[in-house]
Order: C-alpha cells, then sequence, then structure tokens
C-alpha cells in the first residue's frame, strides 16, 4: 500500500543541495513634502544561489548573489557574483546578516538585505494550523542613512500539497516592523520613523524548508522629519518569489 504522502506531521528534513531562487519587487513610493505629492514605480530584482554550512560550529547560510537589477539595469559599482552569508542562531530567532556587514550602506549590502525575505526557519515537525513566530533587530540604510529595524514575522501552517512526486507545504507569513534612525538629508539633519507590515502565502520545500514559490504584498509609512520641514512617504509593495 502506498504511504500517503500528504499525511501529517510533514517532516522537514536537511538538504546538503542548493536553493535557486528568484526575488521579483514592486513598489509604488508616494511622497509629500510640505504641500507637494508625486509618486513614483519601483522595481527591483535579485537572484541567488544559498546553501546551508557548518562553520567553526555554527551553522550557516551562504551563497552568491548572481543577479541584481533596479529597474531594468544592473548598479554599475555592484560586481557579481557577489558572495554573502548569514548566521542561523537560536529558534524564534531570524538568520543575521553577516557579509555584507549588517547595515553596510552599498549597492552590495542592499542587494543583501532584500534576501531577508527568501530566509525562513521551520520547525522539523509541521502540520495544519501550527504556527511559530520569528523576530529580529538589524540596520538597513535608505538614503544613505542608517536605519534601526525591529522585525517581527508570524506563520501559520495552511496546509500542504503535492508537487509532481514531492509535497510541499503552504505558510501564510504575517510581518511587523518599526524603523527609527537619522541622518542628514540635503546637509540638513533629520529624524525617520516608520512602520510597516505585510502577508504572503509561501510553498516550502520538505528537504531543507527552502521557499519553493510565494506571492506577498505590504506596505510602509515613513515620516521624515527636518528643522524646516516635514516629508512623508507611503509605500505599498509586492512581491514574487520562484526559481531564476
Amino acid at each position: 500500500m502506498e504511504a500517503d504522502l500528504l499525511a501529517e506531521p510533514w517532516l522537514v528534513g536537511p538538504s546538503a543541495g542548493e536553493a535557486r531562487q528568484h526575488l521579483v519587487v514592486t513598489a509604488v513610493l508616494r511622497s509629500r513634502i510640505d504641500t507637494a505629492e508625486r509618486a513614483d514605480t519601483l522595481r527591483s530584482a535579485v537572484e541567488a544561489v544559498t546553501s546551508r554550512v557548518v562553520s567553526a560550529g555554527v551553522w550557516r547560510l551562504g551563497g552568491l548573489i548572481t543577479a541584481f537589477r533596479v529597474g531594468d539595469s544592473t548598479p554599475p559599482s555592484l560586481s557579481l557574483p557577489q558572495p554573502f552569508s548569514a548566521e542561523l542562531g537560536a529558534p524564534g530567532t531570524q538568520p543575521r546578516l553577516v557579509q555584507p556587514a549588517d547595515g553596510e550602506c552599498s549597492v552590495a549590502g542592499a542587494a543583501a538585505q532584500s534576501l531577508r525575505e527568501l530566509w525562513v526557519v521551520p520547525p522539523a515537525l509541521l502540520t495544519a494550523g501550527l504556527t511559530w513566530a520569528d523576530s529580529s533587530r538589524f540596520v538597513v540604510c535608505r538614503d544613505s542613512i542608517p536605519l534601526a529595524v525591529a522585525s517581527y514575522r508570524e506563520y501559520r501552517v495552511l496546509g500542504a500539497e503535492r508537487r509532481g512526486s514531492a509535497v510541499v507545504v503552504l505558510v501564510e507569513r504575517r510581518s511587523r516592523s518599526r524603523l527609527e534612525g537619522e541622518g542628514l538629508q540635503f546637509g540638513e539633519r533629520i529624524v525617520l520613523t516608520g512602520e510597516g507590515s505585510g502577508v504572503a502565502r509561501i510553498a516550502l520545500s520538505l528537504a531543507g524548508g527552502w521557499i519553493l514559490e510565494g506571492q506577498g504584498e505590504g506596505e510602509l509609512s515613513l515620516r521624515l522629519t527636518g528643522r524646516h520641514r516635514t516629508q512623508e512617504l507611503h509605500q505599498l509593495t509586492r512581491l514574487a518569489i520562484g526559481a531564476p
């Protein structure tokens, strides 16, 4: 009698292989300075090859960013392929970016920070309705201003389905974040604060727990306060994850 592959629980096993993933982020940014308003559409895409490795007794995610485009072009200052690595910490924590260094204000740093959407460390046993969460604090750059980010993500298992001879687990991910920082903009010191939220539906492989595909949307509100003016930004974002 053939085993029912969709029977619970679903075991997430180790994987010695690589994950090849593609992330596309499309955003509509609306800004208001005093009474002037404008809207811009932004698009970025990153492709990466990732493996789990052990270095000095510490589990890491390591690999290469093989493509990164802003709009239709690759930033000329970015050398590809670009190596990256992140440490896997205690349960309930998100991977910590090591290379490029957390908070690095560079194109390479921006490309690596975008990979956070691809990183998830699920429990070893999954069942329908199971929930878990992870959190992290890290630094990103926006217009060369370093921002401290507090991120919290909640996951809920929706079920599983067959994909050919394999089984994938479907998961809903909800995220919240807070941002704060200060720096110079056009020679004026500003304080930046913001909040973000999002929801995504992702499909996880049982071999390694990699995200095979996903769709999501989110929003981010930012407020930049200077001595002479205040700027408000609201960003609506869509993301798509798949294979290159």
